[in-house]
């Protein structure tokens, strides 16, 4: 069984775009085989609670297999490393997939993420998700230093 262990929005996101230097793999959603079998996560779709999506692909690969009890760690940028591959890798015990998107997928304050064994399942019946998982943010004033 595929959960979504968390999702993690870019806290400081506002401020990185006011700075222009926007780090869009700071905001992040971890998946995690919760079942003793491996599970092949190649295709599944997530949505915010804003319609927007993704379908969980690799380049030249037709499989993105989860063994029991591993993460998958989706960042929606790319790697900071510029060593690291900019796809997928495995660190840790969990493999980090990197969208490569150059905009914030979740919101700050509020959001959701639903997960979906297709985008055709989603597109047939929105009810029909695997796992769902609410986030909301805790009041907590965030002070960033201002350089001199």
């Amino acid at each position: 069984m595929i959960r979504i262990a968390t999702i993690h929005p870019d806290v400081v996101a506002a401020e990185r775009l006011r700075l222009g230097a926007p780090r869009f793999n700071a905001e992040w959603l971890e998946l995690f085989n919760a079942s003793g079998r491996a599970t092949d996560v190649y295709r599944y779709f997530v949505v915010n609670a804003g319609g927007e999506g993704f379908t969980i692909t690799l380049p030249r690969r037709k499989k993105l297999v989860l063994g029991p009890y591993q993460s998958l760690v989706i960042f929606s940028g790319l790697p900071d490393n510029p060593a690291d591959p900019p796809a997928c890798y495995l660190a840790n015990e969990a493999m980090r997939l990197f969208l490569k998107r150059d905009s914030y997928f979740w919101d700050l304050e509020e959001d959701d993420a639903y997960l979906y064994s297709s985008r055709e399942s989603y597109v047939e019946n929105p009810d029909s998700y695997l796992d769902h998982y609410r986030y909301k943010r805790r009041s907590a004033r965030i002070i960033i230093p201002r350089e001199s």
